[in-house]
Order: structure tokens, then C-alpha cells, then sequence
């Protein structure tokens, strides 16, 4: 199969479409084999995309879908790990090998850990990322938080370092055979006298500060220029935070769960991917998105530094740009059940982030707890908070260096 077949063979499926220009042409050219004797011709038949991806993260339909769309000609090789910091410290590994190339094509990272995987050198932008469908599919709030400098700091002029496929929310899962329907639908209502020592919190120090940020009409990306332009000092900030520290009684990255399933604590502030499972098996558990907004998460796939995978006989593979768009396909977006499992990018609609304030339609920044409920739900809808608390909602960014100090000092307070 030449390199025109591939290439048609790939738009007819819909993952490499005709008419993508240059990086497309590309990579057909590479993947078509060399009029050179004995093993080399059959390059074309030993095409490998080798992924290593978080668990349960990609559905096995993904790698049935990419070989039938490729005829066979293309294979994915798919390798799954339990955590992201294995990922992570796989990459780092091959960073200390001193630039051994690695036969892993693509990688998952979380957006969180985008930044220090640049600064550190351990992935490399994705070539001619702005050129492919994929890209032009992505809503701009999307684009906006994988364009990086070389020290992963947003920037809209930067390099494209990473393709979201599936993201999730910080949700709160509460007992409403204790608190009523609708007993928890905004940050506030964690405050509450009855929930004193109820509380489970996920280990995540920028979810506690961004929920006491949110009580004070604020953003959870709010900086500490942005605290003083609205009148409110760290002071305000510590005093919050120490309000939400003393409603939690478990801060984990699991037991939070656990002690909500045993009936330990009333609510618990999670992850949608651990969330959503046990409150669909719980009779008396119901789930909140709230109102005020709450914080995003995302898996992307990222191109180790050293990447020198593909076919066996090393060069980088020609897929990559086919396996990219795999998670954008609108199959997989009509297959999606919500948060549960990550839902599809397309489902995340959105301009970019601006600083200041909560997002819109949010309340002013203000240390008074008697105002206004915002409008909109809080609940979910197809396992999917609304398009009003999707709206106010936000990816972690990177903080400057004033905040991040500012960060530290409330944390340790």
C-alpha cells in the first residue's frame, strides 16, 4: 500500500481527512517505503503507533476504530498505566537516560502537568499541530490551555503541546437523606453548621483555596493583584480557607470516597471519575455541580521528548496525527455517557479565560454569604453539569510567582 492509498484509505475513514496541506502529505510520504532491498519495504506493513495512556482512560473501541480505519495498515499499540505519575516518572527516566530515544509515540498527561513537563524538557510541541482537523475542531478555551512557552506558561503566540481527548470536573456527592434535595448546590452551603466535620475533601490544595476563592465571588485562577482590585487581602482569603478546613473531617485522593460510601461524612468535594460511580450505585447519594462554577481537569496526549517510535526501524510514526483526532470523531462524542468515564472535548464549549472575577454571570467578589443565588442548575443533566456552570467554570492555570507564595503562605497557616 503506497503512500496515496494510505492517505485516501485514511480520509475515506474520516481520521486522516484529504485536503489537511503539507503535514498530511508528509505523513503519508513517510509512511510509504523506500525502494530499498529486503526488510525495508515492508515498512508499510509494520506501521506502529505505540501509546501509553492512564487507565480506563481510552476505550477499547479507540484502538478497534483506528486499525479498521487504517485497513490494517496501522496498528496501535496500546499500554496502560494507574496513575499519571508513573507516566510522569517513566519520563523522567528517559530524560536521565541521556536522550535514548523511546518507542512511545503518544503519552496521557493531565493538564496540571503540563507546565513542569515542558520547563523540564520531558515532551516536545506536537509538529504542525494548527494545521491538522483535529485542531480546528477544538472550542478556543481548548486552544487556549495547551498553547505554552518554552516554560509552560500559557501563551497565545506559543507552540501547541498537547491534544485534549476526555475531561472531567470537581463535583460534590452529598447524603440527601440528610441534607435534603438540593441541600448542597453552591461552595456555601459546605459552610453550613450541620456539615461541620462531614466533610470529605479530595488532597488537592488548589481545589480547597479555588472553593474558599468561589464563596468570595472569585476565580479559582484569581491572583493576588486580582484580590486587591477587589478590595478583599489575603487575611480575607487565610480566614476562609480555615472556615472550609475545619467542615473536613478526610483529605485524600481516595479515602475521601470511601468515608462517603461508610457513612463517615455527609459530603465529599471529588473528582467526576471517582464521583459519578458511587453515587449511580447509592440510593441516598446525590451529586452537585455548583452553581458559582467549579474547576475542570483534562487528559491530553503529549509526544515524549525523545519520542522515536513508530515502525521498527525507529523513525517517528505517521500516525500520529490520525490517532489525535481518534478522541474528536463525533462517533465518539454520540457515545459518550457525560462525566462518567471523561467526556469528549466537543461536549466543553467555550471562549478563552479572562482574569478577574468568576466567569459569567458570577456574583461580585464579596466577603458577604446572603447573596443572591445565581441563576441556573446545579445539577446534571446526561451525567453534565449546565451550560451555566460549564460557562463559569475553569482549567487550573499556572500561577505567578506573587500567588504561588501567596498559595503557600494560606496553606500553611
Amino acid at each position: 500500500m503506497g503512500a496515496a492509498a494510505l492517505a485516501a484509505a485514511s480520509a475515506a475513514a474520516g481520521v486522516l481527512p484529504a485536503g489537511l496541506g503539507a503535514p498530511a502529505a508528509h505523513a503519508a510520504a513517510a509512511a510509504a517505503p523506500a525502494a530499498a532491498p529486503g526488510g525495508a519495504a515492508l515498512r508499510e506493513f509494520k506501521m506502529v503507533m505505540r501509546v501509553t495512556a492512564l487507565r480506563g482512560s481510552v476505550p477499547q473501541q479507540w484502538v478497534s476504530d483506528f486499525q479498521t480505519a487504517l485497513e490494517g495498515y496501522g496498528v496501535a499499540a496500546l499500554t496502560q498505566k494507574a496513575q499519571l505519575g508513573e507516566i510522569y516518572a517513566e519520563l523522567q527516566g528517559t530524560k536521565a537516560s541521556k536522550g535514548k530515544p523511546t518507542t512511545v509515540d503518544a503519552i496521557t498527561l493531565g493538564d496540571a502537568w503540563l507546565q513542569c513537563a515542558i520547563a523540564e524538557g520531558l515532551i516536545q510541541p506536537i509538529p504542525d499541530a494548527r494545521e491538522y482537523r483535529w485542531w480546528a475542531q477544538l472550542y478556543p478555551r481548548w486552544q487556549q490551555l495547551v498553547r505554552r512557552d518554552a516554560q509552560g506558561r500559557l501563551d497565545p503566540r506559543g507552540e501547541v503541546w498537547a491534544a485534549p481527548y476526555r475531561w472531567g470536573a470537581t463535583l460534590v456527592a452529598y447524603r440527601w437523606d440528610k441534607l435534603g434535595r438540593g441541600g448542597v448546590r453552591d461552595w456555601r452551603d459546605l459552610l453550613q453548621p450541620a456539615l461541620q466535620g462531614r466533610v470529605g475533601f479530595i488532597d488537592s490544595p488548589r481545589d480547597v483555596v479555588g472553593a474558599a476563592l468561589k464563596t468570595l465571588g472569585l476565580s479559582y485562577n484569581s491572583t493576588a493583584a486580582d484580590l486587591r482590585r477587589c478590595g478583599l487581602t489575603e487575611e480575607d482569603v487565610r480566614l476562609r480557607v480555615q472556615r472550609f478546613v475545619k467542615q473536613v473531617r478526610v483529605f485524600s485522593s481516595s479515602n475521601h470516597v470511601r468515608a462517603l460510601a461508610a457513612g463517615e461524612v455527609d459530603a465529599v468535594v471529588g473528582w467526576s471519575d471517582d464521583l459519578l460511580p458511587l453515587v449511580q450505585r447509592t440510593n441516598n447519594l446525590d451529586v452537585a455541580a455548583p452553581l458559582s462554577g467549579t474547576s475542570l481537569f483534562a487528559d491530553c496526549w503529549c509526544i515524549p521528548a525523545a519520542a522515536a517510535g513508530g515502525a521498527e526501524d525507529g523513525e517517528a510514526s505517521p500516525l500520529l496525527p490520525a490517532w489525535l483526532e481518534l478522541g474528536l470523531q463525533p462517533a465518539h462524542t454520540q457515545r459518550s455517557k457525560g462525566l462518567r468515564g471523561g467526556a469528549s472535548p466537543l461536549l466543553l464549549p467555550g471562549g478563552p479565560w479572562r482574569r478577574g472575577g468568576g466567569g459569567p454571570g458570577s456574583a461580585p467578589c464579596s466577603l458577604l454569604e446572603d447573596v443572591q443565588p445565581l441563576p441556573g442548575s446545579s445539577e446534571l443533566e446526561d451525567l453534565l453539569p449546565s451550560r451555566e456552570v460549564l460557562e463559569r467554570s475553569e482549567f487550573l492555570l499556572p500561577l505567578d510567582p506573587e500567588t504561588s507564595s501567596m498559595y503557600r503562605r494560606l496553606l500553611q497557616a
